[in-house]
């Protein structure tokens, strides 16, 4: 509250309408400030660098912004390493305050990327699948291939519960990569099961996501993040969906063994295609 009124004071110390020296008005100026957010896991982001023009600010701890702007339309640029950048353009208001918060979006090292889903005994079978928007589709009946597109491989298939089923991408491809949960086993719901996903670069974890604790139990899929392949740019998804055209059969689970005549899973074989 005491720095927002510092800003409207210095702003309306600059533009409170009164003429110059020369006899022309002065120029107006009003405040933007708002809060910079992790959008993968929203907690504030310090010391991102906020630009507009020759203006220039730094958020705090909090992830608390603001500037004191020429009146009208702006760009305003937020810079901050391992953050994809983001370019905001407002409309400044005249002696007045503008809140404008903004999410940023974390960027995945250099290096190859590990996504691991695991579950408790109940739902018995979960899948991971990863898609990309050229076609290629990660899964247990199409294991995929570190050598070859798509640079990404399933290791196992756990079809009996307690579940841990990671792939690995070797490499990123210009492509939009989508990471999702399908609930073979129909019931119990995902959501509220604590399923987990984690996402870890050369054995490091980076970021967990949690199936949501609650949700209709007719969604049988779980959308938990994207990745730009071009910038390696994550974002979180964290949506349930019911899929109508994602049935038992599409998803190869008839093809699956009885967990009675085995371990509860199986290595996935390697499809070199991914298609």
């Amino acid at each position: 509250m005491y720095r927002r009124a510092l800003a409207l004071i210095f702003a309306l110390s600059l533009a409170i309408g009164m003429s110059g020296c020369n006899g022309e008005p002065t120029t107006v100026h009003g405040v933007i400030e708002g809060i910079v957010t992790d959008q993968v896991i929203g907690c504030p982001i310090k010391d991102v660098w906020v630009t507009s023009g020759s203006t220039v600010a730094w958020t705090d701890a909090s992830g608390a912004y603001w500037l004191s702007l020429k009146q009208g339309p702006q760009s305003i640029r937020f810079q901050r390493a391992g953050y994809a950048r983001e370019v905001l353009c407002v409309t400044v208001p005249g002696r007045a305050t503008l809140q404008t918060d903004l999410e940023m979006n974390p960027i995945l090292p250099v290096g190859p990327v590990q996504i691991s889903l695991t579950w408790h005994a109940s739902p018995r079978d979960l899948d991971a699948h990863l898609r990309t928007l050229g076609g290629y589709h990660i899964s247990h009946s199409c294991g995929g291939s570190l050598t070859s597109p798509p640079w990404a491989k399933l290791d196992f298939d756990y079809f009996d519960g307690q579940g841990k089923e990671t792939i690995m991408i070797a490499d990123f491809a210009p492509d939009t990569y989508r990471y999702s949960v399908h609930n073979c086993s129909r019931t119990p719901a995902i959501a509220g099961s604590g399923a987990r996903v984690d996402v870890y670069s050369q054995s490091q974890l980076l970021y967990t996501f949690t199936a949501p604790h609650t949700g209709p139990a007719s969604c049988l899929v779980w959308d938990v993040l994207e990745i730009d392949g071009a910038t390696r740019e994550l974002a979180r998804l964290d949506t349930l969906r019911d899929c109508p055209n994602w049935t038992f059969e599409q998803d190869g689970a008839a093809d699956k063994p009885d967990p009675r005549d085995g371990a509860g899973f199986r290595p996935v074989d390697e499809s070199p295609t991914g298609q």
